[in-house]
């Protein structure tokens, strides 16, 4: 198995802890992360704690950022995951009043 795994690109062109966030696979996010994968690796600004939270993949965020996960870091839109979170909520919140 490859030690290097935050090189390896799979075929969603996200990085393979990126992509177990947004699958919400915690067993694989957990393997990922004993694996060594860093949780800082970034696509672009974005951050795989970024996208668990924009998916909403609670487990997933909690484990990232047990393994150190910047909850600070902005995405290109200069959004933090918990900036991300507060949207969302306002969204879904807007959503069950139509």
């Amino acid at each position: 198995m490859c030690r290097d795994i935050t090189k390896i690109w799979s075929k969603c062109t996200r990085i393979p802890l990126m992509c177990s966030c947004f699958s919400g696979s915690i067993d694989c996010t957990k393997l990922l992360l004993k694996m060594g994968a860093d949780v800082h690796a970034p696509q672009g600004q974005t951050t795989s704690l970024h996208i668990a939270c924009q998916e909403d993949k609670v487990e997933c965020a909690e484990l990232l950022i047990k393994y150190g996960a910047n909850i600070n870091a902005l995405n290109q839109n200069r959004a933090t995951p918990f900036c991300i979170i507060a949207f969302s909520m306002e969204v879904h919140s807007a959503q069950n009043y139509f």
